[in-house]
């Protein structure tokens, strides 16, 4: 029987343990079955419990989602309006014609920045000043290749299908 300090794995491999050596002995099948049956609700107890932490562990993820989307949205919004009273700053220097704004705690200046070109008809660009970016690398389509395979007939030397398993919970 399983202890209350064994893990899952535990339960599991005791389990497998059984399940072979039962299947050696010359047991009539009702005491195996038996004792597989009880080891079982073991595995299922271990399980579902844990089944539940984790559904736990989801729904705190998701509220800490949840505010870590408010929160970043926060950000977003308190970044903007620092940008506009900057930018606010930066007009009310530039219309009243003044460089520089210097004060204790903060020294303002208008800088240049670099050059940036304003191109005022692109149907008249040669191309010479264009670039032509490579195309993109071809890839494997998969999913057409999985449908070649799946009806069985087709043989494709290099690839092939697996079967793949997940947990669901219910």
């Amino acid at each position: 029987m399983a202890k209350d300090k064994e893990t899952l794995m535990d339960v599991a491999a005791e389990y497998r343990e059984a399940l072979v050596k039962l299947g050696d002995a010359d047991l009539p099948d009702e005491v195996i079955n038996d004792t597989l049956e009880g080891m079982k609700g073991a595995l299922e107890v271990k399980a579902t419990s844990l089944a539940g932490f984790a559904e736990r562990l989801d729904g705190e993820a998701a509220v800490l989602k949840k505010r870590a989307d408010l929160i970043a949205a926060r950000a977003k919004a308190v970044t903007a309006r620092a940008d506009r009273i900057r930018a606010f700053i930066f007009n009310a220097m530039k219309l009243a014609e003044v460089t520089v704004i210097e004060t204790t705690d903060f020294k303002l200046r208008r800088k240049k920045g670099g050059w940036k070109l304003i191109v005022d008809t692109p149907t008249q660009v040669p191309n010479e000043f264009m670039r032509f970016p490579d195309p993109p690398p071809p890839e494997i389509d998969k999913a057409k290749a999985l449908a070649a395979l799946s009806d069985g007939t087709t043989v494709l030397d290099w690839c092939h299908r697996e079967q793949g398993e997940h947990l669901e919970v219910k």
